[in-house]
């Protein structure tokens, strides 16, 4: 029995050591297999960071419109005479469009000049020495004006006294205040209709005793007003001329719908021209972007549908927003316009073109990818670079970020070599292996 007891020990104990021995193997090739992984060198691209120049720039869309557009308005029921023109047509500055009936302008020139021949006569007869009948009317304004300044001094002095009597019965406490007030009113209203009067009288006694001077007085105004009758006269040539409508620039006329023997209405009153050697494009921009353009900042234009580029410059920004949609969903615009610079090839009114407004601009800073810039779990962000083939965590200070770019304010110099898109096996001390030339 103890003989078989230790046999069956002794195999026990054997398989513990087997065991252990396998334990050890797989713990020993994992740890080199654990050594190899990590010394393995992960293959990168770099960037080296240098100075440069960081734009951020606003996409719109818009219009080509024309920098100016010149109307016409024309009065309306006025009789179209003639016509010269078609819509569709190019036109140059000063070149007769149609013609308007004159007829009822020239009634009004030849009643203007009847009145200017009356007074013309008028003035003459003055400068004669006047009339025998004037003489006497002036005699009798001065005898008319001496009875009415009569009449009005005895309403003044017997208004003076009812005045005085007024004080003096309110200082015995017979009659209110308000009876003394109204008396005070009643000596002021003839004192001024004596004033009113005795100036009339002066002004007549004046013109008795100067009657040359008042004729000179006379044929001056008559002179005063054939000089306005000239200037009405002056304004209805000048009207008489303007039945011939003539285009205010060379362009292209896109609005003209006068038709020979018709009257000028509501619906063809408007002439319109457009200058077609300078162009805009004109853009409802969204808030979010409107708040960044502002006046001179420089445009890069891109024809829809094709890759015509042509350089502009921001030249005008509404003041006032406009909305679309209701509600909520009200999205705030401002109408921006942007000149576009020679040449303009190929550009038409009203086609569709797009726009890269540089909003601002930074030269001489250090520049990395967006894609190269990672942030922490706190929100920190960093870089990775390449320092003696490994990589290192780098933070950073950031400044003026685009689509694609970001400018580092601090954390970097120049020459550092950045990870290009670091991926998650990137981490603190990893080897490295570049796999091409650094480049931006």
């Amino acid at each position: 029995m103890k003989v078989h007891g230790s046999r069956g020990g002794f195999w026990v104990k054997k398989k513990k050591k087997i065991l252990l021995v396998l334990i050890m193997v797989v713990f020993v090739i994992g740890f080199v297999v654990f050594i190899r992984r990590g010394s393995k060198s992960l293959s990168i691209e770099v960037e080296s960071i240098e100075f440069s120049t960081i734009e951020k720039t606003v996409d719109i869309y818009g219009i080509i419109e024309p920098k100016e557009t010149f109307d016409i308005f024309l009065p309306l029921q006025q009789r179209v005479t003639e016509v010269f023109v078609i819509e569709g047509q190019e036109v140059q500055e000063g070149q007769i469009l149609a013609k308007l009936d004159p007829s009822s302008l020239e009634i009004q020139r030849e009643k203007l000049l009847i009145q200017k021949s009356l007074l013309t006569r008028d003035k003459e007869d003055l400068q004669r020495g006047g009339s025998y009948d004037e003489r006497m009317d002036i005699q009798n304004a001065v005898v008319a004006a001496r009875t009415l300044l009569e009449a009005a001094r005895e309403r003044m002095d017997d208004a003076q006294k009812s005045q005085d009597v007024k004080k003096q019965e309110y200082q015995q406490s017979k009659i209110p205040f308000e009876e003394v007030q109204r008396s005070e009113l009643f000596f002021l209203d003839a004192k001024a209709q004596y004033e009113s009067v005795r100036k009339t009288y002066e002004s007549a006694q004046n013109k008795k005793n100067s009657f040359e001077e008042d004729l000179q007085i006379r044929i001056q105004n008559i002179e005063a007003q054939v000089q306005l009758l000239v200037l009405d006269i002056q304004d209805i040539e000048k009207r008489i001329e303007d039945t011939f409508i003539r285009s205010e620039t060379n362009g292209l006329l896109v609005l003209f719908g006068l038709k020979e023997n018709l009257q000028v209405n509501a619906q063809n009153n408007q002439i319109t021209t457009i200058d077609k050697s300078e162009l805009k494009l004109v853009s409802n921009v969204p808030q979010d972007d409107a708040v960044e353009i502002r006046e001179v900042q420089m445009a890069t234009i891109i024809l829809k549908s094709t890759s015509r580029i042509y350089k502009g410059k921001v030249s005008s920004i509404k003041e006032i927003a406009s909305t679309d949609g209701g509600g909520q969903n009200q999205l705030p615009r401002q109408r921006v316009e942007i000149s576009i610079m020679p040449p303009l090839d190929n550009l038409t009114v009203g086609f569709e073109a797009d726009a890269n407004v540089v909003v601002k601009k930074l030269g001489d800073v250090l520049v990395v990818k967006r894609r190269n810039l990672l942030k922490d779990d706190e929100g920190n962000p960093y870089v990775f670079i390449v320092k003696e083939d490994r990589a290192r965590r780098k933070f950073v200070k950031t400044g003026l970020f685009t689509d694609f770019e970001v400018e580092i304010v601090e954390g970097l110099d120049r020459g550092d070599l950045v990870i290009k898109n670091p991926s998650s096996e990137i981490l603190e001390g990893a080897l490295l292996e570049i796999k091409s030339e650094p480049g931006f």
